[in-house]
């Protein structure tokens, strides 16, 4: 019995150890098979993956081949990609901030915008530039490098990718033809109103034929079942709540920038779009009313004057408003006809800001008017308005003239002033400071500095060198 017993618990023993053998078996063959199974997915992922990168660089030489098509531009070189995330974006535009801009010329830019009256004291531009560029920009095309730039989320499936793509693709072929950085005057520090011009026009030229693009390509079923809840979609929160000087000089190289282009368009097609490139706008101005282009008519005046004679001044602005500027700055507290009226006429100007330096020798920052300070400005900054502008005629002049007192006015709480005669002088005494506005002709001067003996000063001094001239 025990040998039975043995051999049956023998037996049970083998058949125990074999059981043991083949779950083990088993557990190895199913690892084996999850394992093959996780290579499968990985391959089937990246055999994907290259059929999609496949499709899409067929479907990116075939909107290269329709764009340059419809423009009736070549392309010299074969156009450089790159793929960058969402994440990666704020790095990169602060990158690009840096190169254009020392933290110090930002930093001036800033204060001169924020006493001048276009944006709000108490922002970090930086960081509202990168936010908003983070929210909207849907691709991008650096001219510097010459790259085409898209994100992991970019679907050449999609009709309306596909729109934006021709849209950057008509930049890349725009620069290897005109070459935008070094024949446009879009790094220019001094004139934000031509820069605006130059952008307006390569805006509104890839504007244009983005929607020439979708008018050749729209599949109706396609759109409204896909690309118009996907568009619909996307975030404008942070467009929404930008200062509308901001918000809206963005907005205007491509909403202005295609009226513009379509008026050219219609006067001799993208040939004519390509003399412009030749021949470029000079203000926004001429965006505004592509008859003064079109007919070379009413050019802006160059407005300069010499060092002023004033000891203890730092100049941190040195720019000029041109018509969009002044329209938006008006805007801000008169209603939209009334500023669009005033700002028409508008034959050229310059401004500049100063940061006035302490008895002891300290600089300062500047110190912003009543309305500016409420924003944000601790209000124990200095600071120094020159802004002299001259119009087509002198109704244009008195009509900006008398716009932009009541908005001085108007901002900083002040009674309200009679202009109800011919006047031509508003001289002023708020926040500390001396505020003289004066018309004379067809030219209008603003001043806004420490003390009365300086605006004597300078009223004599400017005045004397504009008879000179």
């Amino acid at each position: 019995m025990i040998m039975l017993l043995l051999l049956a618990g023998g037996t049970a023993g083998i058949a125990i150890y074999y059981q043991q053998r083949l779950r083990q078996q088993e557990i190895t063959l199913q690892s084996r098979i999850r394992s093959l199974s996780n290579e499968n997915e990985i391959l089937a992922r990246e055999l994907q993956s290259m059929k999609v990168l496949m499709g899409k660089d067929a479907e990116q030489r075939r909107i290269e081949k329709q764009v340059s098509s419809i423009r009736g531009l070549v392309f010299k070189k074969p156009v450089r990609y790159q793929r960058i995330t969402r994440k990666e974006l704020p790095a990169y535009l602060i990158q690009e901030l840096r190169s254009e801009y020392t933290e110090q010329e930002f930093k001036q830019y800033l204060e001169s915008l924020a006493v001048m009256g276009f944006l709000p004291r108490d922002i970090d531009l930086e960081k509202l530039l990168v936010d908003l560029l983070g929210e909207q920009v849907a691709a991008f095309y650096d001219p510097k490098r010459g790259e085409l730039f898209t994100f992991e989320t970019f679907d050449l499936n999609r009709l309306s990718d596909q729109v934006i793509y021709a849209h950057e693709v008509t930049h890349a072929l725009q620069d290897q033809n005109f070459d935008l950085n070094n024949s446009t005057p879009i790094l220019k520090k001094d004139n934000d109103d031509r820069v605006m011009a130059a952008k307006a026009l390569i805006e509104g030229d890839a504007t244009l034929l983005m929607n020439l693009y979708l008018m050749g390509n729209f599949d109706p079923v396609k759109f409204f079942s896909q690309d118009l809840f996907y568009m619909l979609g996307q975030p404008v929160e942070k467009l929404a709540s930008a200062p509308a000087y901001l918000r809206e000089s963005l907005l205007f190289a491509y909403q202005q920038g295609q009226l513009f282009c379509g008026r050219l368009f219609d006067e001799g097609g993208f040939a004519r779009i390509d003399e412009a490139f030749h021949n470029l706008p000079e203000s926004t101005e001429q965006i505004l009313h592509p008859e003064k282009y079109l007919q070379k008519i009413d050019p802006p005046v160059e407005v300069s004057w010499p060092p002023l004679p004033i000891q203890g001044w730092e100049k941190i602005g040195d720019n000029v408003a041109g018509e969009l500027g002044i329209r938006l700055l008006l805007a801000g507290e008169l209603p939209a006809a009334q500023a669009n009226q005033a700002a028409e006429g508008w034959g050229g100007d310059r401004y500049q800001v100063y940061r006035v330096i302490a008895p002891d020798g300290r600089e300062t920052r500047p110190r912003l008017p009543p309305s500016a300070a409420s924003r944000g400005s601790t209000g124990s900054e200095k600071f120094a308005i020159v802004w002299w502008s001259l119009w087509d005629t002198e109704k244009d002049a008195r009509e900006f003239f008398k716009a932009y007192t009541s908005l001085y006015v108007k901002r900083n709480g002040l009674l309200p002033v009679d202009q109800s005669g011919e006047n031509n002088a508003v001289l002023l005494s708020c926040g500390g400071r001396q505020q003289s506005f004066v018309l004379k002709g067809k030219s209008v001067l603003i001043l806004d500095v420490p003390a009365s003996k300086d605006a004597e000063a300078l009223l004599n001094f400017l005045w004397q060198k504009k008879s000179e001239k």
